[in-house]
């Protein structure tokens, strides 16, 4: 098993506050100040009124809407779907108070469809805000060109509603982008935690299933000699001690995370294993042509270890065989045994053969199992060359066999 990365924190990247989004709305009432100034110059007082009335109505809901923007923007939380009503009664309130307020207070008033149509651009998708914006900007050119206004005027009204849409319908992309972000590196972060949970998980199986298996059959042979032969019997016990302090360093080596198996050791574990176990082992591995990259052995180590463990746990054979072969653009290692036999039946995945197999896709290699027409069962894993090349650091996965 190799060293263990870093992985990243499960926690949440840092989202906008509502406040930032609600002063981006606040702030832009500062360019109504000149407008306001004269509101005070107006007479008679009862139209001073109403429309000094009308603008604090019309700038509280603006900020009213400007919040609840805010919190729907930066809020991780999906929101709730909203009415037609609830969705479109602000806006023609809003449109309702500017068109009042221009026949009360003059064309100059016109500038509040700007402010509607940020919170439109802001609230709406952008389709339906397109259409808001565009016919705010309509009317405004309309209304200015039939007051008399001139068409310097109407140019300017159109602009500024146009880009004011634009840059609010970009600014809401920003925060649903943002969110979005936020949302795939948490969903990263914890599938990167899962996978290193599996990973240890599985690899921790790989280490302590063989040599519990081991100690398993020698225990089970030292309880058959006890009687007929005690010293026989001593050295098995001795044998079970000295694999479970194996075990002990493998599993302290797993928790640092820097043990990798070597074939030839798996190749030798493998022979004593099968030996207690009572199973003739036909071993064909001869020295490869060149050097095996690291990950590499460490897959043909696996591949040993996982095999010739179910051959005992669940074969019942009374031979196995392991052979490897190094052809000239891939390498292929095979373990069989004679045990038994269901040809034609298809190879249930189970947790090991799944792992076999992510740990040759990660190679880009293959595995196969399968049940043998003479009888017994059959796993090979076969792995390209040029993949040994490229792959001189990928971390091998997977685990239980059948």
């Amino acid at each position: 098993m190799e060293h263990e990365t870093t992985m990243p924190e499960n926690k949440t990247t840092s989202q906008p506050p509502v406040a930032l989004v609600w002063g981006i709305f606040a702030v832009w009432i500062t360019f109504s100040i000149p407008v306001f100034h004269d509101l005070f110059q107006m007479r008679p007082v009862w139209r001073l009124a109403l429309v000094f009335a009308g603008t604090i109505a019309f700038f509280a809901l603006y900020l009213w809407m400007g919040w609840q923007i805010g919190r729907r923007l930066v809020s991780d939380v999906p929101a709730n779907p909203r009415t037609f009503q609830q969705t479109w009664t602000p806006f023609a309130v809003m449109i309702l108070l500017g068109v009042v307020l221009i026949g009360l207070a003059g064309p100059e008033w016109g500038g509040l469809f700007i402010y509607t149509s940020a919170i439109a651009a802001a609230d709406l998708p952008v389709k339906r805000s397109a259409w808001v914006v565009g016919g705010l900007a309509l009317f405004a050119v309309v209304g200015l060109l039939a007051s008399h206004q001139g068409g310097g005027a109407a140019l300017s009204a159109l602009f500024t509603i146009l880009v004011t849409g634009f840059t609010t319908t970009a600014m809401r992309w920003a925060f649903l982008t943002n969110r979005e972000l936020r949302h795939a590196r948490q969903e990263l972060a914890q599938m990167a935690v899962t996978n290193e949970r599996l990973r240890f998980a599985r690899d921790l199986h790989d280490l302590l299933g063989h040599t519990l298996s081991l100690i398993a059959l020698k225990s089970e042979l030292a309880g058959r000699l006890a009687r007929v032969a005690p010293e026989r019997a001593a050295v098995e016990m001795a044998d079970v001690e000295a694999a479970a302090r194996q075990a002990l360093h493998e599993v302290r080596e797993a928790v640092a995370g820097y043990r990798q198996p070597t074939f030839a050791g798996e190749l030798r574990a493998a022979r004593e294993m099968l030996d207690a176990a009572g199973i003739a082992l036909s071993l064909d591995a001869p020295e490869p042509p060149f050097p095996l990259r690291p990950t590499v052995e460490g897959m043909l180590a696996w591949t040993v270890r996982e095999g010739v463990t179910n051959v005992i746990r669940h074969s019942r054979a009374r031979a196995c065989s392991i052979s490897v072969s190094y052809g000239d653009d891939a390498v292929s290692l095979t373990v069989s045994d004679d045990g038994l036999s269901k040809d034609g039946a298809a190879v249930a995945p189970g947790n090991g053969l799944r792992g076999m197999a992510e740990r040759a896709v990660a190679l880009e290699g293959t595995c196969e199992a399968a049940w043998q027409e003479s009888g017994g069962f059959r796993l090979r894993v076969t792995l390209p060359l040029d993949a040994m090349r490229r792959h001189a650091s990928v971390a091998p996965v997977g685990k239980e066999m059948r």
